[in-house]
């Protein structure tokens, strides 16, 4: 028989993993697409003003708590209702489990499809899976078992449940890092933080359209609020790709008001390395005492006099970096260009220059 503290034991170590599990995986994992879905939803049923970005930011955790909160206590009705005992309440927790997972299955972050994510031959096997829990757990339950280490037993068998309860959610909820990126870099814009938006995933070699033109967006209101700091500052610190979903956005933002048509028109240019056109357009900054980075590498390799004359400690640091770049190239004469673009990637790929060189 089964003593009544090993019974207590087994209810609180449940309930407090169980708990502790879920507000890790909303609050830490899943809270930016939670508060995207709840914008979406605001939006959908015309509450836009109510509680929006950069007014109040306490629903960005307290769904994800009261969320968790009401996941865990669906373990009472549960309860009652399959009487899981013996050492076994974790499996009181299979709903839970099962619903943690689902509110967070999207794949896409402006929608409201909340089964969405894992296909369906996923879905199968995860019900397939907790049916088979569900038959193994009853049959163990009424095997009689013997009073003699009663505790651990208890407890390592509630474990092996609750470890395979997460590993479903897992399964079914979403993963995708550049989808949690995206978001993030929308909370951040939304909220005028653009500079934290754009160090969002800086470190990361990979591409992604989403997350490319999430940064983008993020770069022109800048210059918006502060021109050149954007793009001039920022364009070519990632992984550039995606060149022609890029330049879609930049073509769109430069036609629209809410943006700086300006440096969308520049980033363009750039990037299609059309030096004469985004030298014409950059040529102005030069009046204005100071040339963003980006901007004085083109100004560079045009060999623009007048950005010399008037900039010359800018225009001279700028040069130095180009001859260095050279001379590696120079060094890796007779190479395949892949292996000049690999051999250079490290030390100079944050620079106009070896975009210039490896992508026109």
């Amino acid at each position: 028989m089964q003593s009544k503290s090993d019974d207590k034991m087994a209810r609180w170590l449940c309930g407090i993993l169980f708990m502790a599990f879920a507000l890790s995986w909303l609050c830490l994992f899943q809270a930016d697409l939670l508060d995207e879905l709840y914008q979406s939803l605001m939006h959908r049923w015309g509450y836009d003003g109510i509680v929006g970005y950069g007014e109040s930011n306490i629903h960005y955790y307290a769904i994800p708590v009261a969320l968790a909160l009401l996941i865990t206590l669906l373990e009472i009705p549960v309860a009652r209702l399959f009487r899981f005992r013996d050492g076994l309440y974790a499996c009181n927790y299979l709903p839970s489990a099962l619903l943690l997972g689902a509110v967070t299955a999207f794949e896409d972050y402006n929608c409201c499809r909340i089964l969405s994510g894992p296909d369906t031959k996923v879905w199968i096997a995860i019900a397939i899976f907790c049916v088979v829990l569900f038959i193994v757990c009853k049959i163990i339950q009424k095997v009689p078992r013997q009073s003699v280490l009663n505790g651990p037993r208890i407890a390592s068998g509630n474990l092996l449940i609750m470890t395979l309860l997460f590993c479903i959610v897992g399964i079914l909820g979403n993963t995708d890092e550049n989808l949690h990126r995206v978001l993030m870099i929308h909370r951040y814009t939304a909220n005028g933080q653009f500079e934290k938006a754009l160090q969002v995933g800086e470190n990361e070699e990979e591409a992604n359209n989403a997350v490319s033109n999430a940064r983008l967006d993020a770069m022109l209101r800048l210059d918006a609020v502060n021109p050149g700091t954007g793009i001039g500052e920022h364009l070519f610190n990632y992984p550039l790709d995606n060149r022609d979903s890029m330049l879609d956005f930049l073509q769109l933002a430069s036609t629209g008001y809410v943006y700086d048509s300006l440096s969308a028109v520049i980033a363009m240019s750039m990037i299609n390395c059309d030096l004469q056109k985004a030298d014409s357009l950059i040529t102005p900054y030069i009046y204005q005492g100071k040339v963003p980075e980006f901007y004085m590498q083109l100004l560079v390799l045009t060999d623009n006099k007048e950005a010399a004359a008037r900039l010359p400690d800018e225009f001279a640091a700028q040069k130095e970096i180009l001859d260095k770049f050279r001379e590696s190239l120079e060094n890796l004469k007779g190479k395949p260009v892949q292996f000049q673009a690999n051999s250079t990637y490290i030390k100079f790929h944050q620079t106009y220059y070896w975009y210039y060189s490896f992508t026109r």
